[in-house]
């Protein structure tokens, strides 16, 4: 066999999945108080809780809107990525940007990592999907 190929991995690639996943953290840390905070008491009067409800419900709304948008980034990131894993026969394809240091596959295994990545944006998409279902089933609740 001959000598393997590998990709290194990206400095601000490493830096940015680590903000990401501290705001991640963050983010369900702070849930919880925010959704206790916004939720009326429960002797509260009717008027009260029905604004509650509103005021969830656009909580709600406004994450599936970022969820959406995030989602359709992934779409295209995964299909470029399958397809180019597919055109060239390489995975990952040359100057994809790692976070580690990956051994490029080539051959058959290449291919099957192409057609699986794409998938992964397929599932993506249905993940899109279902966000803008929840999002009409909250506007109906409204």
């Amino acid at each position: 066999m001959g000598e393997e190929l590998y990709l290194e991995p990206n400095r601000k690639a490493q830096i940015f999945v680590l903000i990401t996943f501290v705001l991640a953290a963050a983010i369900l840390a702070l849930l919880e108080p925010t959704i206790n905070r916004l939720t009326p008491s429960q002797n509260a009067p009717l008027e009260e809780l029905e604004a509650g409800v509103r005021v969830l419900a656009l909580f709600a709304l406004g994450t599936l809107v970022v969820e959406f948008v995030i989602s359709l980034v992934w779409v295209a990131y995964f299909g470029c990525v399958g397809y180019r894993a597919l055109k060239l026969g390489n995975y990952p394809p040359p100057d994809t940007i790692v976070v580690f240091r990956t051994r490029v596959q080539t051959g058959k295994l290449a291919v099957l990592a192409g057609c699986l990545t794409i998938l992964c944006a397929v599932l993506a998409g249905l993940v899109a999907a279902l966000m803008v279902y929840a999002a009409w089933l909250l506007r109906v609740a409204l």
